[in-house]
């Protein structure tokens, strides 16, 4: 008997094996549509697509731009994003690299369940163009954001880290307006590293916006 299933089991799988191989070799004609899907077209109202300035189609090659599309482009980039109606920070002053070679900062001293806290302010500190931002104070020196500033501290922070190489420093400044940065968010308790991120960001966002009308 066990020879028996074991013969009918390799026939099963060979047979097996041949009908898959007959169904992925047959050719899969695919027929256009012939009235096109309203939900698509609902669709491509709605979104503009990234590249639509660096892959235009025949007919877009081919037609002529009136001059409301000529004040509609020049009202785009490239990639069909509007321009902002106020440039904070100019592309061109943004540096990538360190401005100058610097020295291993200091670590962080656990206050007490703060390595959430820890992590993100040292993946901020060493990130070149917000390093390069804050070690010059720019943002300090004109500020206009009333009462707790997050980019304000930040760029002290960061300042702090740098000079105190090979050392290690309390971020008593930041923990202590925890709450102001987050106000669910608690000291002594474990936090979620990603969503104290988030709203470091906010607040860096708010600073900067603080100057501008709304």
């Amino acid at each position: 008997m066990p020879e028996q299933r074991i013969a009918t089991s390799a026939f099963d799988d060979s047979q097996l094996a041949s009908s898959t191989r007959e169904i992925l070799l047959q050719d899969i004609d695919f027929v256009a549509e012939k009235v096109a899907d309203k939900s698509y077209i609902e669709l491509k109202k709605k979104y503009i697509p990234l590249n639509s300035g660096k892959f235009k189609s025949n007919d877009q090659q081919q037609s002529t731009p009136s001059n409301d599309e000529d004040t509609s482009q020049s009202e785009h980039h490239h990639d069909g994003i509007p321009l902002p109606k106020v440039v904070i920070y100019p592309e061109s002053s943004i540096k990538l690299t360190w401005s100058k070679v610097m020295p291993i900062g200091a670590g962080l001293a656990n206050l007490g369940n703060t390595c959430y806290l820890n992590s993100v302010l040292q993946c901020l500190s060493y990130t070149p163009p917000l390093a390069n931002y804050a070690l010059a104070e720019e943002h300090k020196a004109n500020c206009r954001k009333i009462g707790f500033c997050v980019l304000c501290e930040l760029q002290s922070h960061v300042r702090r880290c740098l000079k105190f190489n090979g050392s290690s420093v309390k971020p008593w400044p930041i923990v202590n307006k925890l709450r102001s940065i987050a106000s669910h968010i608690q000291f002594g308790r474990q936090e979620d590293a990603h969503e104290f991120l988030r709203y470091v960001v906010d607040g860096i966002q708010t600073s900067c916006l603080a100057a501008y009308p709304k």
